[in-house]
C-alpha cells in the first residue's frame, strides 16, 4: 500500500483509518437493517452500541480477509495448529522420525510434513473465507446443517462410548487362559 501523504503521523494515519472503518460499520448496519432486519434499532440509538460493535468487527475482518499478508499468516496460524493437533511440534515436524537416517533425510521428511500441513491450512482457510463471503446459504439451509451435526455428533458419543465400556477380559484371566492351553 503506497503512502499518498507521507507528512501525517502514523497516529492521524490510524484516526483516518478508523473514520473510514466507522463508515464501512454504518454502511453495512444500514444494509443489513434495510434489506433483511428492519427492526435492528437506528444507528445512533443507545440499544445500537452491541450492532455498531459487531459491524465494525465484520468491517475490520473483511479489510483483513483481503489483504495478502492476513492471508499467508491465517494460513500458517492455521498449519501450526494442524500440525499441533498431530503431536507435531511446529516448525520442527519431526516427531517419529528415525535417528539412524541421514540427517538429510530426516530434514526432508520434516519439511515434506510442513508442506502437507501447509496445504491442508490452505484448503480450511479457503473454505472458511468463501464461506463468509459469499454467502449463498439461508438460515434454513444453516439451521439443517447444525441439526444435522448435532446428530452426528451425537450418535458418535454414542458409539465412542459403547465402545469404551464393553465388558473386557482381565489381563490376568486372559494370561491364565494362555497358559492352559
Amino acid at each position: 500500500m503506497t503512502d499518498d501523504n507521507p507528512t501525517l503521523s502514523p497516529l492521524s494515519r490510524q484516526a483516518e483509518a478508523s473514520i473510514h472503518l466507522e463508515r464501512a460499520a454504518f454502511h453495512l448496519h444500514e444494509a443489513a437493517r434495510c434489506s433483511h432486519a428492519p427492526e435492528l434499532p437506528t444507528w445512533d440509538s443507545q440499544s445500537e452500541r452491541e450492532h455498531r460493535v459487531d459491524a465494525r468487527y465484520r468491517a475490520t475482518g473483511a479489510l483483513r480477509r483481503g489483504i495478502d499478508t492476513c492471508r499467508m499468516v491465517a494460513v500458517e496460524r492455521v498449519a501450526a495448529s494442524l500440525a499441533v493437533l498431530d503431536g507435531e511440534r511446529w516448525p520442527a515436524c519431526n516427531r517419529a522420525i528415525n535417528p539412524k537416517l541421514p540427517h538429510e533425510q530426516r530434514e526432508a521428511i520434516a519439511a515434506s510434513r510442513r508442506q502437507r500441513y501447509r496445504h491442508q491450512a490452505r484448503h480450511v482457510v479457503a473454505e472458511v473465507f468463501t464461506y463468509y463471503e459469499l454467502g449463498t446459504d439461508t438460515a434454513e439451509q444453516r439451521d439443517q446443517i447444525v441439526a444435522r451435526a448435532k446428530a452426528d455428533f451425537a450418535k458418535d458419543t454414542k458409539i465412542v462410548s459403547a465402545w469404551r465400556d464393553r465388558a473386557m477380559p482381565s489381563t490376568v484371566s486372559q494370561l491364565r487362559k494362555d497358559d492352559a492351553r
